[in-house]
């Protein structure tokens, strides 16, 4: 098994909810043929810039499953906001598009190419570092042996209520939650891997937010690297 994501592009999916979805970001409906979604940002028609504000949560995983010195394995994304910051993410980048801009804005500005001075921009984000434990049953650590390196692999929606139980609504802001070199599979099921996040709108806070995971010195079965996942 190798681990690789297939261009899921998290922060411009983020945008495609449904018309009725209720989230914590500005948006705006756009209809394709006879089916409408609700975009983050405002109306291309108004060609003008919005930038959302931002929060980043990077996550320490302490997982029961494993120790190291009889203490928990700590999984943590402290050290990789500085790289998050610096990507194209929340820095501006050159794009072959000729656009220097963030990527998601990129994205969305190739959905609507005659939309002159119209950009949607993620604010310079609050850190909001949070700890969750991860008990047996919910969770585990995969180690190489050839190299040392360490991945996680989490249910993501046990993560997903638990880091909301200590983020509560952020009004008119976006949740961008990180975690360290980690993989997710879903409906409580570990064979139904492997996912690198979510996105959406959280049915408990309302939040609008992006769960995706940075990778650094992963195993070799991992494919992709740095922000890639999100």
């Amino acid at each position: 098994m190798r681990i690789k994501s297939i261009c899921l592009l998290f922060l411009f999916d983020l945008s495609l909810q449904p018309a009725h979805a209720q989230g914590t970001v500005p948006t705006f409906e756009h209809s394709v043929g006879q089916s409408s979604y609700t975009l983050s940002g405002r109306d291309p028609g108004q060609g003008r810039a919005t930038t959302i504000p931002t929060v980043l949560v990077p996550i320490a995983l302490s997982f029961d499953a494993k120790h190291l010195a009889g203490k928990p394995f700590v999984m943590d994304a402290a050290s990789d906001v500085s790289p998050v910051l610096r990507s194209p993410i929340f820095s501006k980048f050159a794009f072959a598009a000729g656009n220097t801009t963030q990527y998601a804005d990129a994205m969305l500005r190739s959905t609507f190419p005659k939309a002159d001075g119209w950009h949607t921009l993620l604010g310079e984000p609050k850190i909001k570092p949070i700890k969750i434990t991860v008990p047996v049953g919910y969770g585990y650590i995969i180690t190489s042996k050839s190299n040392g390196g360490s991945f996680a692999v989490v249910d993501i929606e046990f993560l997903q209520r638990e880091l909301f139980k200590q983020l509560p609504k952020q009004d008119g802001k976006l949740v961008v939650a990180v975690t360290h070199n980690t993989t997710y599979y879903t409906e409580g099921d570990a064979t139904l891997c492997c996912s690198w996040g979510t996105h959406g709108i959280d049915s408990a806070t309302g939040n609008s937010f992006v769960l995706g995971s940075y990778l650094r010195a992963a195993p070799a079965v991992v494919e992709d690297s740095d922000v890639q996942p999100l």
